[in-house]
């Protein structure tokens, strides 16, 4: 890919890898540059090969590499913790999106093993997290997928429609209330349905 991007392009990327990175440091003032230059660092794919503005430094990073360019040293990388950049963009799903694209494990060449694969984060949540139904949903039903990251359905009733997630029923949700009740709430639940 480094081969078939102009010298232009490769300092375009620089750029914006540069301002990533001042925004990061900026901090809440800079978190809708962040968010926004997140979404275009990943999907141009800029961080990958760049060159540095300030040094003329080309820099170069494989497909799986993300979190190191995160975590590399300024004008290399972010000089970030992967986990605070996600925190940073939280609040932006389509933000969130282009981070888990970027962190997606990738599949190498070659013959499939259990090593073949490279994971983002051996820490990585699963289950119910927000996170992980809309990874899954990308996967598994990326229409579903694009309806959570432009905000028309939650990340939940995206699961329950997908068919991987089942509705509540009221009886799962009398337990889940019974469980968080206090023991007088329980007792005046108690007393009431006898009556």
């Amino acid at each position: 890919m480094a081969e078939r991007l102009t010298s232009g392009q490769l300092a375009v990327n620089g750029e914006r890898v540069r301002d990533l990175g001042k925004a990061i440091g900026r901090g809440e003032s800079g978190l809708a540059a962040v968010q926004a230059l997140v979404r275009t660092i990943v999907r141009e794919r800029a961080w990958q090969h760049f060159i540095i503005p300030e040094t003329g430094e080309s820099v170069s990073y494989a497909a799986d590499e993300f979190a190191r360019f995160v975590a590399a040293p300024p004008l290399a990388g972010l000089g970030e913790d992967p986990t605070a950049l996600r925190r940073l963009c939280a609040d932006d799903a389509a933000a969130v999106a282009a981070l888990d694209e970027a962190t997606q494990p990738v599949l190498r060449q070659g013959r499939p093993n259990k090593d073949n694969i490279v994971m983002f984060s051996p820490t990585e949540q699963q289950g119910n997290a927000r996170d992980y139904t809309l990874r899954r949903l990308k996967r598994d039903a990326p229409d579903l997928a694009a309806m959570v990251i432009a905000g028309v359905l939650s990340a939940n009733a995206a699961a329950i429609e997908a068919g991987f997630r089942k509705r509540p029923t009221p009886a799962d949700q009398l337990r889940t209330a019974w469980r968080k009740a206090s023991a007088a709430e329980r007792a005046a639940f108690l007393a009431e349905v006898r009556d």
